[in-house]
């Protein structure tokens, strides 16, 4: 009987030990590339018989890295309120290949780009955080800037 509790007061140390260790996540580095969408109205549907890709609309987006955002559900053009990341901030410009830490992914799926001289535009694509390796500058920009 003894035997018995010591072992499991021996497990339950082991299994609370395993429990509180943090989860220590291996840094991600990559490269920042130019950042395309391909907009397409017919792909909404859903239904590969009814998506003409004829009306792909390449739209690329400015390489840049903008100190925050904000979330915020938004409704755009009479469609449905989105859960959308706002760019906010003056936004820094970026060359293509810089080397880049990726630190955290904004939960948001859609991207509110506002800038002077454009209309708005909420794109479906997510922001990410990164830190620049040669500056240590951190900020987010586009998902899809960073090469995979």
């Amino acid at each position: 009987m003894k035997f018995l509790i010591i072992s499991f007061i021996f497990m339950f140390v082991v299994f609370l030990v395993s429990c509180a260790q943090e989860k220590i996540k291996d840094p991600e580095f990559s490269t920042l590339q130019e950042p395309v969408i391909i907009m397409n109205s017919t792909k909404k549907f859903g239904r590969a018989s009814e998506y003409n890709k004829a009306l792909d609309r390449t739209v690329k987006l400015p390489l840049k890295i903008w100190p925050s955002y904000t979330q915020k559900m938004i409704t755009l053009g009479g469609n449905p309120t989105k859960d959308t990341c706002v760019l906010e901030g003056e936004p820094k410009t970026k060359a293509e290949m810089t080397d880049v830490e990726i630190l955290e992914e904004a939960s948001c799926l859609y991207t509110l780009f506002q800038e002077e001289g454009r209309a708005p535009g909420q794109y479906f694509v997510g922001i990410k955080k990164v830190r620049i390796i040669d500056t240590g500058e951190i900020g987010w920009t586009w998902s899809n800037a960073i090469a995979e």
